[in-house]
């Protein structure tokens, strides 16, 4: 009896120390699996850095980040620190996050590329995470790399725009939401709006991405103390907002806003199908177009068959945001489309892995899923060769800064310059010459004011494609002027790009190209 108690005390404890040894490999096995995850996680975050860092430099401002920088450099040099002399149509962030930069750094198109480059790559980590807690990690490792790789995510990476530091502050509104961070939620939320007011238009993305999570908390705060929470963190940066707002003399920049763009109102129904092209256009270049495609396909088998909350919500959220754009006058403007890239960066990878698995063997799943790492390298190799115009001037600017140099290099003193379709340019490239700097509606103004200043230097800086010089001289021949060429700016390719013209009384005789004193008013296109 002894040696069978004693027998069986040895198997139960060998039976035990199997059990043990078992849970100790397979906590080994799952630690690896994340670490290797993790490490994925990195390289792929590496990635996207290295890809937005390669075009930060190289190409001019589009007309806005011109302006904003111009905004930020009058900040950071203290001649107007609240922007009381403009009529400024955003909200502060932006703006002395670069006066900042300017201040410290210096002033320059990297330099004011440097918070969006930043609030890209933190936005591929943050899709990565969001997608952990929504689905798993497959799909978050796969959904950060089709955002790493995105063209539309890349191209406004390097750009002075507003929008990808807001996108930024979105994500992080909506992981913390998910998390149970309400106060952080409504903090990165604020930040949101004081970096672009179109947040705002967000917060039922982040009300339909939360609804993703309930009945899975295992801990739930009462909704009248989330709502508590999440206004006390949301009002520090809406109040400095306001207050910046209230503090300034000129228009605040909610009304601004609306005397630029318009108001905000319902489009004709008969305008929809063209809206909906337009932005479903622009949204194609969120991703590779095929696996798009694919993933829109799989869409209602997938609602169909799984019947996951999270997929409801995450192609509510891709509709709501489209939507709104065809329905409402908003400008089909391609960075409008960029908060759909982490949405359908998710979005997709969960799709693609899912019919993935509706593969049976495991050896065409890994086919599968390298051919969709395949194609979503396709897109990203055109935008290095600079093939997809988005986000920049592509190459239309090339030569403005020579204006600006040629400036620096030439006495101003009692010097009016002019200028109609590069105003914002201009006021950029010349930041901190004593110039007159006047825009000019068109050629009959110009010839206007310029006839009753003869005391100082005139000059003209119009783009190529603005006017031709019969056209000048036509316009300024009543009035007694002509225009010689005085500086031309080339492109890359040595084309003109910009012409700077300088007005000078007309000798008699000079040949004319119209009758004195028409009335003709002369367009610059």
């Amino acid at each position: 009896m002894i040696h069978r108690s004693m027998s069986k005390a040895a198997l139960q404890t060998q039976t035990s120390i199997l059990e043990v040894a078992t849970s100790v490999a397979t906590t080994i096995q799952a630690a690896r699996r994340i670490e290797l995850q993790s490490l994925t996680a990195a390289a792929i975050i590496a990635l996207a850095a290295v890809i937005r860092l390669a075009l930060i430099s190289g190409f001019r401002f589009h007309p806005d980040e011109a302006l904003y920088a111009t905004w930020a450099r009058l900040v950071a040099t203290g001649q107007d620190v609240w922007l009381a002399t403009r009529v400024v149509d955003k909200p502060p962030l932006f703006i002395y996050t670069l006066a900042g930069l300017f201040g410290t750094l210096g002033a320059s198109e990297e330099i004011a590329r440097v918070p969006n480059e930043i609030a890209s790559i933190v936005s591929v980590a943050l899709t990565y995470v969001i997608a952990c807690e929504v689905y798993d990690r497959r799909v978050a490792l796969l959904a950060a790399l089709a955002l790493a790789l995105s063209p539309l995510a890349i191209l406004f990476a390097p750009t002075a725009f507003t929008d990808p530091l807001m996108l930024m502050w979105l994500l992080a509104s909506a992981w913390l939401a998910l998390r149970r961070r309400a106060a952080l939620s409504g903090l990165a939320l604020g930040l949101a709006l004081a970096t672009k007011q179109d947040a705002m238009l967000a917060a039922p993305l982040l009300v339909m991405i939360c609804v993703s999570k309930v009945g899975e908390a295992k801990v739930r705060s009462s909704t009248l103390r989330t709502v508590i929470a999440w206004a006390a963190g949301f009002a520090p940066p809406a109040a400095l907002v306001w207050l910046w707002s209230a503090l300034r003399l000129a228009p605040d920049f909610l009304s601004a806003s609306l005397a630029h763009y318009g108001s905000m109102t319902l489009v004709p129904i008969d305008e929809y199908m063209a809206r909906a092209v337009g932005f479903a256009a622009l949204t194609s270049n969120s991703s590779a177009p095929w696996l798009l495609l694919l993933a829109l396909a799989a869409a209602p088998l997938l609602l169909w068959r799984e019947r996951q909350r999270a997929d409801q919500v995450m192609i509510g959220s891709i509709g709501y945001w489209f939507a709104l754009h065809v329905v409402v006058s908003f400008p089909i403007w391609d960075r409008y489309a960029l908060p759909l890239a982490p949405l359908l960066a998710i979005f997709v990878a969960r799709a693609w892995l899912w019919c993935f698995d509706q593969i049976p063997t495991r050896a065409l799943q890994r086919v599968a899923i390298s051919a969709a790492v395949l194609l979503l390298t396709l897109p990203t190799v055109a935008v290095l060769r600079h093939e997809i115009p988005m986000g920049r001037d592509g190459g239309a600017l090339d030569g403005v800064e020579q204006v600006g140099q040629f400036f620096w290099d030439t006495d101003t003193t009692a010097t009016i310059l002019y200028d109609h379709d590069l105003s914002w340019e201009i006021d950029y490239y010349t930041f901190g010459r004593i110039l007159d700097r006047r825009w000019m509606p068109d050629l009959r103004a110009l010839a206007d004011d310029a006839a009753h200043m003869p005391l100082a230097r005139r000059y003209v800086a119009l783009a190529a494609w603005e006017a031709t010089p019969a056209d000048i001289d036509r316009a300024l021949e009543r009035v007694g002027l002509k225009a010689d060429v005085a500086f031309t700016a080339r492109n890359s390719t040595g084309s003109p790009a910009v012409y700077v013209y300088l007005l000078t009384p007309r000798v008699t005789g000079d040949s004319s190209h119209a009758a004195s004193g028409s009335s003709e008013v002369l367009s610059l296109y």
